[in-house]
């Protein structure tokens, strides 16, 4: 039987979900043919040209995304596509779709989101990371032409490699909101780790800290590096979501709940902690050592066992009726997400 083909369609950032999504199907025995934009420069740093996967199309930002081209492409230099798979997230992209393949849109971090894209890209499928909206524009109910898929967690990148936790709190990401703030407040009394590093470095001092915060920024949202955090084996704060609850994800179990207060920042509504509130809850980890290094690994062991990037595929491919056509990517699939639920979780408590 001929290996399953992907034909991945969508922008590729040095540590984004979609080129994580394409490994993880590589390493089940995938064949992929991607085609899509790149972001060399993300978070001010100029990441090396190597640092992607091989692109077998570069397109420029906010090109057409023409797919009976890209299937003959694929066609002619890796074999038929058994499945496409688009991400988007500015939903700038005009597209001419393909509908005699089975296909997927992933639709993500859409601040200017629109479910009827699903119509436009006529997408056999559709996963998006937000289902109840943004808080910009926030829905009661659910669009029941998309299931929810929130990111995922790399196990081959986010490892726990057993460092000496001697950092106090860590957030590694884009400075915006109040998280400078709280990261100065906190270095007042704490040692802390903030701003924005390249994979390797984001994923060392995670693997030194002892407390991270996740924020939910007031709407139903889990963000991608929940999951990466988690599976690094560092004890995270939140505030809630309901889809929290959906994913079995239990505060004082799995995180610390941290409550939030409505603030501004140049006019705009922030949900945040206070910074006595998140004083408050770094000095409650540095108490009580054992217990939050259990609700670390209890968040750990539960991101790998259901939510890494191998999960995804496999949602993908048993909505797509793609999983029990081979036998084969179904074992290998089975075996992967059964690695990924012991890499990384080291009894340290």
């Amino acid at each position: 039987m001929k290996p399953l083909t992907i034909l991945a369609i969508g922008p590729y950032w040095p540590a984004g979900s979609f080129r994580y999504l394409t490994e993880a199907f590589e390493h089940i025995g995938a064949k992929i043919f991607r085609v899509g934009p790149t972001f060399p420069k993300h978070g001010d740093i100029d990441w090396p040209v190597d640092i992607f996967p091989h692109i077998n199309l570069k397109l420029q930002p906010g090109s057409r995304w023409e797919t009976p081209n890209y299937v003959d492409l694929c066609r002619a230099q890796i074999g038929a596509p058994d499945l496409i798979i688009y991400h988007e997230e500015t939903y700038h992209n005009d597209i001419i779709p393909k509908t005699d393949i089975p296909s997927i849109l992933w639709s993500f971090d859409g601040w200017e989101q629109n479910f009827n894209r699903i119509d436009a890209f006529q997408a056999t499928h559709g996963f998006i990371n937000h289902p109840f909206g943004v808080r910009a524009q926030p829905r009661l109910e659910e669009d029941l032409r998309w299931k929810y898929m929130p990111g995922a967690a790399a196990p081959w990148v986010h490892k726990d490699l057993g460092l000496t936790r001697d950092i106090d709190f860590v957030l590694l990401a884009t400075m915006y909101g109040f998280r400078l703030d709280l990261c100065v407040a906190l270095s007042r009394n704490y040692f802390v780790a903030g701003g924005f590093y390249p994979t390797e470095d984001f994923v060392k001092l995670y693997n030194r800290g002892l407390l991270t915060y996740h924020n939910c920024n007031g709407q139903e949202e889990i963000k991608v590096r929940f999951f990466e955090t988690a599976a690094m084996g560092i004890c995270i704060t939140s505030d809630h979501t309901y889809l929290f609850d959906r994913l079995g994800f239990k505060p004082w179990e799995h995180y610390i709940p941290c409550p939030v207060d409505v603030q501004w920042k140049d006019d705009w509504r922030e949900i945040w902690p206070s910074r006595e509130t998140m004083g408050m809850v770094m000095q409650w980890v540095k108490d009580h050592p054992t217990d939050a290094r259990q609700i670390a690994k209890n968040c750990q062991e539960l991101t790998l066992r259901s939510h890494t990037y191998y999960n995804r595929v496999h949602e993908m491919l048993h909505a797509t009726g793609l999983l029990v056509r081979d036998p084969d990517v179904f074992g290998r699939l089975i075996a992967k997400i059964n690695t990924a639920t012991s890499i990384g979780v080291t009894e340290r408590l």
